[in-house]
């Protein structure tokens, strides 16, 4: 018996073409890449095999049933194994697969691992085909079962072809189907018209392999031209993938410090070979499949375990340069090294690079390039905050609705409320309250602040005019701002938007500010006076903690100020007497003033010979829910010593 082997020759060759081309190649560490270095080893097994066997058994001596059940029940098990890989890839290429051992793969898997055996028992059961005495062949009864288990993976594999339009286009898809119903049409062919004749079964299977490697993989999206590496995009869908499967793995982060510095001293060209040299230096440490360039001064080396992240934090800390060598000059480089596995972050895609980007910039505020930071300790407190807040900040995005507080301000003279500031209210799991600024810093970095600030100004107004505030002895409402929120001018014109819409008078308004330098002097005059001409007064806040620029403050449109209460309580314990100096000096400038930090009996009876407008504190009233705001209002005196 003749055979042509032009079909499996050809199909050979392209398969090794694009093994040689796949191996050169660097590929993320992504389980559909894997599978598919699977299949195409698979196919090459296989398809090497069978051209094999089926030369050996045309030598006379060798031509015997015996060899001719070898060769079938191996074209056979190729030919389901094929279409399983092929299956198994575009489970994984559109993110349908978590593990191999969870219920629903295991449950696809079984038709394939009872044909398999089905297959291997053939020589004996004569189940899927056999050979008679003329050494002839002939389909069994059970052929229809394994052909219709394999055009079952295929269906499989087409449906989801279309599964995640994001993963793969229609016209891919379109092509991946055509592409497998042929191959599923070849298989029929082979099996009722020309049985084991023509080897057109590899063939057609070849060359799904060839186009699946044209379409899906010979594409270099998350390459990195600079370091040679993977780029940031690649780093995400890495992280993205471990996470949908809950594979565990740790990562070394590689920041270089003086990056400015580097980028200022040299051109693109010399830039790319120092960046480039990082990343040759990090791929020999940690393998070439590893290594990510993930901004222009970060890198990431994925690794397995934490064993291995630091183990190769003592290789990489020192093996890279502290001084390279670019065009005849010498080029200082400083690293900062941090860690973080996907456990530490619960296997949260989101809280894993919160985690990332909040070490990357407590890092740079204690760099020490000679340690490796760990989450663990006072780090892992402060950043765990800071994702608590990020959590609650998402859910009032959601839901428009901020839990607030109210702190009574209390008139110098006559001892009673005549205003309210508003506290938005955060706290942790135990009940602490989250200071307000953690919660402005955390709104800030996720680009939010505004937004919150909003829903923070209309949950107040609302409030004010469901609770009819202004009717019962409150003549203003402060609410606090940072230079953030009032950057624009649509900002302006929201304030004025919601004021209109519960009908409250923008002069019964007080915005509260602490300068912190996030907003230029000339910009924040601008929108200060803006606010100004609307008729809100306009209170500096925390007086004596963070005034760099004095003078500059005081060129400022501001009305009232608060004097921090650390001032105060300094002045109060006979420890400075800077305070009464401050407030006249404030007082000549035509400024209204508030104490801060009167918290006891004894503060109180001190601090009214001084001359100032109203006072706070824990003397008057604890910040107070709106349901403890009713109690606090019906006291006649507006000072409740018990709430």
């Amino acid at each position: 018996m003749s055979y042509e082997y032009a079909y499996e020759l050809a199909g050979l060759t392209f398969l090794l073409l694009v093994l040689i081309s796949y191996t050169a190649k660097n590929w993320l560490p992504l389980r559909a890449n894997q599978l598919f270095h699977w299949l195409i080893n698979i196919a090459v097994l296989f398809t090497v095999l069978d051209m094999a066997i089926r030369a050996a058994s045309e030598i006379p001596a060798l031509q015997t049933v015996r060899i001719h059940y070898v060769l079938g029940v191996l074209t056979t098990l190729g030919i389901l194994w094929m279409v399983i890989l092929f299956f198994v890839y575009f489970l994984a290429l559109t993110e349908h697969i978590k593990s191999y051992t969870d219920n629903g793969f295991l449950g696809a898997m079984c038709p394939a691992g009872v044909i398999s055996i089905a297959v291997l028992l053939t020589p004996w059961t004569h189940f899927i085909f056999y050979y008679d005495k003329t050494v002839h062949y002939h389909r069994g009864p059970g052929s229809i079962v394994f052909l219709a288990v394999v055009f079952g993976y295929v269906l499989a594999m087409c449906i989801l072809a279309f599964s995640n339009p994001h993963i793969i286009r229609r016209m891919d898809a379109v092509l991946t189907v055509m592409l497998a119903i042929i191959h599923g049409l070849v298989v029929l062919f082979q099996f009722h018209v020309l049985q084991d004749r023509y080897l057109l079964m590899f063939y057609s299977a070849d060359f799904m392999v060839v186009v699946c490697y044209l379409v899906f993989q010979n594409m270099d999206r998350f390459s990195d031209r600079v370091s040679g590496g993977f780029s940031r995009a690649g780093f995400r869908k890495v992280v993205r993938e471990k996470c949908l499967c809950q594979e565990a793995f740790g990562c070394l982060f590689i920041s270089i410090q003086n990056y400015q510095n580097i980028t200022s001293i040299c051109v693109d060209g010399e830039l790319y070979e120092v960046m480039g040299e990082i990343g040759v230096i990090l791929r020999r440490c940690g393998g070439r499949h590893n290594q990510y360039h993930i901004h222009g001064a970060d890198f990431a080396v994925m690794q397995k375990t934490e064993e291995d992240v630091l183990s190769l934090f003592q290789e990489v800390s020192q093996r890279l340069p502290a001084v390279m060598r670019v065009n005849n000059r010498n080029i200082a480089i400083n690293y900062d090294y941090y860690m973080l596995t996907l456990e530490e972050a619960s296997y949260n895609q989101d809280d894993f690079f919160n985690i990332m980007s909040s070490m990357k910039k407590m890092l740079k505020e204690h760099a020490d390039g000679r340690s490796l930071m760990r989450f663990d300790g006072v780090v892992k407190e402060e950043i765990l905050l800071e994702l608590l807040i990020g959590r609650k900040l998402k859910r009032i995005l959601s839901d428009h609705q901020y839990e607030l507080r109210f702190l009574p301000i209390v008139d110098a003279k006559t001892g009673k409320c005549n205003a309210l500031e508003i506290l938005p209210f955060m706290t942790k799991e135990n009940g602490e309250i989250i200071p307000e600024e953690n919660v402005w810093q955390v709104a800030k970095e996720m680009g939010c602040i505004k937004e919150i600030g909003r829903i923070v100004m209309e949950n107040t107004l609302r409030f004010a005019a469901e609770e009819k505030l202004f009717e019962k002895g409150i003549e203003r409402i402060h609410i606090n701002i940072t230079p953030v929120h009032i950057g624009s001018e649509s900002v302006m014109r929201e304030y004025r938007n919601l004021a209109d819409k519960y009908q409250i008078s923008m002069d019964k308004l007080c915005m509260e500010m602490t300068e912190d330098m996030s907003v230029s002097q000339e910009v924040l005059g601008k929108y200060l006076n803006m606010l100004k001409k609307s008729g809100v007064r306009l209170m500096l806040d925390r007086y004596g903690e963070n005034i760099c620029n004095l003078q500059s403050i005081m060129n400022m449109p501001f009305d009232m100020v608060k004097i921090n209460r650390q001032m105060l309580h300094r002045y109060c314990h006979g420890e400075s007497e800077i305070l009464e100096y401050q407030i006249k000096m404030l007082k000549e400038s035509g400024w209204t003033i508030c104490l801060d930090g009167v918290d006891t009996g004894e503060q109180y009876q001190k601090v009214t010979k001084l001359e100032v407008e109203c006072f706070q504190g824990n003397y008057f009233s604890r910040p107070l829910s709106p349901e403890r705001l009713h109690i606090y209002m019906e006291d006649s005196h507006g000072i409740s010593h018990s709430l």
